[in-house]
């Protein structure tokens, strides 16, 4: 793989870069979620609520930035398998609180597994020193594009 195909008169593209790696994320753990019956998209929902259980679904979507319609599909998939459960928050009728269930954690461990054999190897050749500045990097690039996104947002809903 040639390192300029990530480059465009002079510009290189971390975009296509992350965006690859977000791809082959999701083919890598497609097979490996076989045996728990669940999809890419529920495998972050449930990671995202390892994280911090009994989250609005609402939260959810903005943890993951996934639009609403595939993070409602992924929850409804995880109800129906019983990964999860929601009810209605006490104090705000509107919102639902979606928290896991003894089923999701019981495979926590095997998903942690997974997810850190990934960043694992993906970090293959890397020293720790260059891992925390990428992690670092990536992490304010991610800050900047949430900001264009809610700049953007705030034009289009004048």
């Amino acid at each position: 793989m040639e390192d300029n195909q990530y480059e465009y008169q002079g510009i290189q593209f971390i975009g296509k870069l992350s965006s690859e790696i977000y791809r082959r994320g999701y083919i890598y753990f497609t097979k490996r979620l076989v045996p728990f019956d669940i999809n890419y998209i529920q495998l972050l929902c449930l990671i995202s609520l390892y994280i911090k259980d009994n989250q609005s679904q609402e939260q959810i979507t903005d943890d993951l930035s996934i639009d609403k319609s595939s993070v409602h599909r992924a929850i409804k998939g995880l109800i129906e398998k019983e990964y999860v459960s929601r009810v209605r928050d006490e104090k705000d009728k509107r919102v639902y609180r979606v928290s896991l269930t003894q089923k999701a954690r019981d495979i926590q461990t095997q998903i942690e597994e997974m997810t850190k054999e990934r960043e694992n190897l993906l970090s293959e050749g890397i020293d720790p020193q260059e891992k925390a500045i990428a992690f670092k990097v990536l992490n304010q690039m991610t800050q900047n594009a949430n900001q264009i996104y809610e700049e953007e947002k705030k034009k289009n809903d004048k």
